[in-house]
C-alpha cells in the first residue's frame, strides 16, 4: 500500500499545477472502459479517485444535492451504496454535523479536527471509502453549507458495469446511447 500511495502521491505532484489533465483510455474484450494511466484516475484506489475533478465545473442546479448526497452516501460504507438513492441521501441528511467536522478538517482556523478525525475513522471501520468521502465532504461543505461555491467538478460515481446500453454503446460506437 505504501507504494502505490508514493506512486500515487508523485503523479499528484507532476500534474498538481496542470489547468487540466486527461485521462486516456481503452477498452477491454467485454467492451469495458479500462484506464491506460495508473494512480490517479476514476478507477484507481480511493486516494487516487478522490483526486480527479473535472476540469470544468458545472453550475449547482436543483439535482446537485441530490448526487452529492448520494457520492456521499456511496462512499461513507456500512454498506449504504447498495440501498436504494431515497435511503442513501435520508442517511446523509442526518450527518451534516459529521460532513461539516470533516469538511473542515483542512480549514486554517479549524474547530473540529478531532470530531472530523473520529469521522473518518467509522467511515475506515465500516468499509467506506475515507478519501472519497472526505472530498465529497468538502464539496458539499463549500455548496451548501459555506455557500462559497456556485459550482461543482466532482466526479459522482455511480457503478454501471453491468449496463448493457453502455456496452452496446460502446460495441456500435454510438455517442448519443452512450
Amino acid at each position: 500500500q505504501g507504494i502505490a500511495s508514493a506512486h500515487t502521491f508523485s503523479a499528484a505532484g507532476r500534474v498538481k499545477d496542470d489547468e487540466r489533465f486527461y485521462l486516456p483510455i481503452r477498452y477491454d474484450f467485454r467492451g469495458r472502459v479500462v484506464m491506460r494511466v495508473p494512480y490517479i484516475n476514476y478507477q484507481a484506489a480511493d486516494h487516487g479517485k478522490a483526486l480527479v475533478k473535472f476540469a470544468e465545473g458545472k453550475p449547482v442546479d436543483d439535482r446537485t444535492m441530490h448526487w452529492l448526497l448520494i457520492e456521499l452516501a456511496n462512499n461513507y460504507g456500512a454498506k449504504l451504496d447498495k440501498q436504494d438513492f431515497s435511503t442513501r441521501i435520508n442517511s446523509m441528511v442526518g450527518k451534516l454535523q459529521e460532513i461539516e467536522a470533516v469538511a473542515r478538517m483542512v480549514d486554517a482556523e479549524n474547530d473540529t479536527w478531532g470530531y472530523g478525525f473520529d469521522v473518518l475513522k467509522q467511515v475506515d471501520a465500516q468499509d467506506g471509502k475515507v478519501f472519497q468521502f472526505a472530498a465529497a465532504c468538502r464539496e458539499f461543505y463549500e455548496i451548501y453549507i459555506a455557500k462559497t461555491k456556485t459550482t461543482t467538478d466532482l466526479v459522482v460515481k455511480v457503478d454501471c458495469t453491468t449496463s448493457s446500453l453502455q456496452i452496446a454503446a460502446v460495441w456500435l460506437k454510438d455517442k448519443r446511447l452512450a
